[in-house]
């Protein structure tokens, strides 16, 4: 089992499941602070994704339009091509593969001396742990920053939420659901579920970005 998620969000629901008074009063005076450029302590990446390869399984949790999602699929390898170029990376040496997923073309660049066959997001079905990868056109980076060999638990599925919160759907479902939801006046609808007049919650918004994945159908 392997778990990729947001350093800030996996912060952010371990102090909020463990105290959750003081984590209210963090956020309460992060607010207080700067209330003109307030944002959830959690960062901007709230997906948990957990790739179960005994059972050959991807799940994916997000929370998004006041509702937590979950869908799973069958765990996929991207049909990597392996080139000659090198480069280091956190000190070792790494190899540079390309490959077409999810719609996306992405470079990654993995170690064989870390005989780890997996990487960020949903990326893995290499010889070697990927240590950075991103797509052709840099809308998704991911930039290793620091690594941690020991002090660390098992990993397994994080019961922040329990299992009957979730709205379990399929991968095109979900990713239909968020679309909709970046183009709604996410604002006034998070307003009218606390009663408190705004505009209107039509999907009028421009889409300023897509996910990693964008092999679905948005209408």
């Amino acid at each position: 089992m392997s778990l990729f998620c947001g350093v800030k969000k996996l912060w952010e629901d371990s102090i909020s499941k463990v105290d959750y008074a003081s984590y209210s009063n963090i956020l309460k005076a992060s607010y207080e602070k700067d209330p003109k450029n307030f944002f959830f302590l959690g960062g901007r990446y709230w997906s948990y994704i957990y790739k179960d390869k005994q059972n050959n399984e991807l799940t994916e949790c997000d929370y998004f339009n006041l509702t937590h999602w979950k869908y799973k699929e069958p765990l996929q390898n991207p049909a990597w091509a392996v080139t000659d170029s090198i480069k280091k990376c956190m000190g070792y040496d790494c190899i540079m593969a390309t490959a077409d997923f999810k719609g996306r073309r992405w470079i990654a660049w993995f170690t064989p001396n870390i005989p780890i066959s997996d990487g960020p997001w949903k990326l893995c079905g290499l010889p070697g742990l990927i240590l950075e990868a991103y797509d052709v056109n840099h809308d998704y980076e991911f930039i290793p920053k620091a690594m941690y060999a020991s002090g660390i638990g098992p990993v397994g599925y994080m019961q922040y939420i329990p299992e009957n919160k979730y709205r379990s759907v399929s991968c095109e479902e979900f990713l239909k659901e968020w679309r909709k939801y970046q183009m709604q006046n996410s604002v006034a609808k998070i307003k009218a579920a606390y009663n408190i007049k705004s505009g209107s919650t039509r999907y009028d918004k421009k889409l300023l970005y897509d996910r990693e994945e964008i092999t679905y159908s948005p209408e």
